[in-house]
Order: structure tokens, then sequence, then C-alpha cells
């Protein structure tokens, strides 16, 4: 009662929760793009090749990220021949990848470059006049600026932790209170006992002339002392 316990708690498991709640709403889902690119670009010929090419990428460009993050998806993916086994990535693509990571010297991310080149071909399909206004093309653009959004910060959530100071902080005062609860609230409550013909009986607290056996001295009242409010 003399530590905000329900306070540090709640506050730290609404941070908990809202960051998971948060990480899953930032997954990319590639549904509204495909939805979009059928809707605006329509065909079974070379517009069917480019929304393929489209969605393949928007979906590697997700993976790159998840694999960074998530040790199911790096097991499965743990370099990328394969990808381009599972077919999401090209030879040509992979030497691209490779070349940009040493360019960055493997410091920086670079899962936002599917998206990049996915943007080119919307943009060349735009000059080709197969999506038919720029009001679509800015739509589909913004739908692969979403995926590499939402990819940045499924990894920005992996690299910034709650700060550890907080973390240990909510440990220590839980165990603290929880430590000092057990001894403090422990009040002595001895049996009494009445002398009867040489033989001690048990009786109700309050007896005249009771005693108890365990050298309590039951005159002296327990008292709280505020430890935490002082």
């Amino acid at each position: 009662d003399y530590i905000p316990l329900s306070f540090i708690l709640g506050f730290y498991v609404t941070q908990v929760v809202n960051r998971w709640w948060l990480q899953f709403t930032a997954i990319p889902w590639p549904d509204t793009t495909a939805l979009n690119l059928i809707s605006f670009l329509p065909g079974s010929g070379e517009e069917k090749k480019i929304r393929r090419y489209i969605v393949r990428l928007a979906n590697l460009s997700s993976i790159l990220a998840l694999r960074r993050i998530s040790i199911g998806v790096a097991r499965r993916f743990p370099t990328y021949d394969h990808f381009v086994e599972a077919g999401l990535m090209t030879e040509r693509e992979l030497a691209k990848l490779e070349t940009m990571h040493q360019t960055t010297e493997n410091i920086h991310q670079i899962t936002w470059q599917p998206v990049q080149w996915a943007q080119a071909m919307l943009t060349k399909a735009r000059k080709e006049e197969r999506i038919k206004s720029d009001f679509i093309f800015s739509i589909l653009q913004q739908n692969l600026s979403d995926i590499a959004a939402k990819n940045g910060s499924l990894l920005m959530y992996a690299w910034v932790n709650i700060p550890l100071v907080y973390t240990q902080l909510v440990t220590i005062a839980v165990h603290v209170y929880f430590f000092v609860a057990l001894f403090g609230r422990q009040y002595l409550h001895p049996t009494m006992y009445v002398a009867t013909k040489g033989d001690y009986v048990a009786v109700k607290d309050g007896t005249p002339n009771a005693v108890n056996l365990a050298g309590y001295d039951d005159s002296v009242l327990d008292f709280y002392f505020p430890f935490f409010t002082v």
C-alpha cells in the first residue's frame, strides 16, 4: 500500500501491450497493393507480368525485413540464395543487393530497395500509359511507400527496446515490495493457554490469566512503520 505498485506495473504493462499491438499493426500486407493493381492495371498480357513483378518485390521487401527480426523467417531464408530458390528473387536482383551491401558496408538495412524497383516499374508503366492517370499512379506509389515505411517501423521496434532502466526499476520495486510485505505483515498470534491442574489448556484470546508458550509479549502492540512514506 505504500509503494505505488499498481501505477508502476500498470504503466509498464501498458507500454508493453501498446508496443506489441503497434508492432502487430506495423506488419505490412501486400493485399491492398495487389487489389489496387488488379483494379488499376488490368490485363492478361504485359500488365499481368507487371502486377506479378510488383507484388513479388513487395513480398521480397517484407521478408527481407522480417528475417532481421524473426528467427523463424531467418531459418527459412538464411541466405539470399534461398530467396532465389524460392522464386522471390532473381540472380540479377541478388547481385544488385550484394552491391548495395558493399556500398553501405553492411551497416544500413536495404529492405527498401525492392520497393524502389517496384516503384520504378510503376513509373515505366505510367510512361507507357498502361496506368491511365496520375491519380491512380500516386495511389499505387503510396501503397508501395506504406510497405517500405511499415518495414522500417518493424526494424525500429527491433532496434530500440523499452529502456532497460525502467525494466530494472519495475523488477526491483516488485521484489522489494513483496520481500518487505513478507515480513512486515506477519503478525504473531500465538495460541493462549490457561494452567489447569498442572496442564495447559488452549483458550480463546482475551481469556483472563491466559498466557502463551512462545515467549511473545502480547502486551506490546504491533504497529506499521511506514518505510515507503517516510
